[in-house]
């Protein structure tokens, strides 16, 4: 995965673009991983992109908030260039 990007992302899924958005990630050259960090499970969508081989679900129990969150996706990070969404 080298000179790839690692995504970050918290979310609570409530914006409606979150699931195009990560459609466009993954078609990406340049983005080797996304990384969600689920702040809210109960709230996943059901969709396919979710299940693509970037694409890195951290589901959590509780809602981290942001920066925790963004810890949390850079210490699991598997690229040097990060990228906080």
């Amino acid at each position: 995965m080298q000179n790839k990007y690692s995504i970050v992302m918290p979310t609570m899924w409530f914006a409606s673009t979150t699931i195009e958005q990560l459609i466009r990630l993954t078609e990406c050259d340049s983005v080797g991983e996304i990384i969600i960090v689920n702040n809210r499970i109960s709230h996943t969508p059901r969709h396919p992109v979710l299940a693509h081989s970037k694409i890195v679900l951290l589901n959590q129990e509780q809602n981290l908030y942001v920066n925790p969150s963004w810890n949390l996706g850079v210490q699991q990070a598997k690229n040097h260039a990060i990228c906080i969404a």
